[in-house]
């Protein structure tokens, strides 16, 4: 967190190398006056992991500009998928509404959203209510059968980074 430089942490790894990775992102969040964004990612040397871990980056032009913008703003999403199809079978976040009391997630493949806080599921459904959460950010995991979609961090304090 003392270095500005830093906008994330890695959440996966080469599959679920370690499991604690959402934990510790939570942890990372708490104490921090900033949101550090998740990642997914495979540094995988033999093939067996690959088609495991995805990012799906929101960008409004194909350029190294809109890249770096777009890390910085947590305009993203990843995904775990245990299987490792290399077809995204995952949950896929196709809109996300936030208005003054809720936010809404919309997207296909979904069979449930957990809303998660502080490393614990605090409530489940498309939408969240915020008007009585007290916490500083919640995130959305978007579940299906083949695997895992998170959301980031949508913080609730003055923090340099919003989502």
């Amino acid at each position: 967190m003392k270095y500005d430089c830093v906008v994330g942490v890695e959440v996966y790894n080469k599959g679920d190398r370690y499991p604690d990775g959402r934990e510790l992102w939570d942890k990372i969040n708490c104490i921090g006056d900033r949101m550090l964004w998740g990642y997914s990612n495979t540094d995988d040397h033999n093939g067996f992991y690959a088609g495991k871990n995805y990012q799906f980056i929101l960008m409004t032009e194909l350029t190294e500009t809109a890249l770096k913008i777009a890390m910085q703003e947590g305009a993203f999403y990843f995904c775990y998928e245990p299987g490792g199809t290399g077809t995204v079978n995952v949950p896929t976040i196709t809109r996300i509404n936030v208005d003054t009391n809720t936010i809404t997630i919309q997207g296909a493949n979904i069979s449930r959203i957990d809303w998660v806080a502080e490393a614990r599921k605090i409530w489940t459904g498309h939408t969240f209510n915020y008007n009585s959460f007290s916490g500083k950010f919640v995130r959305a995991e978007l579940i299906n059968n083949n695997g895992i979609t998170y959301t980031q961090p949508f913080s609730f304090t003055a923090q340099s980074n919003k989502n």
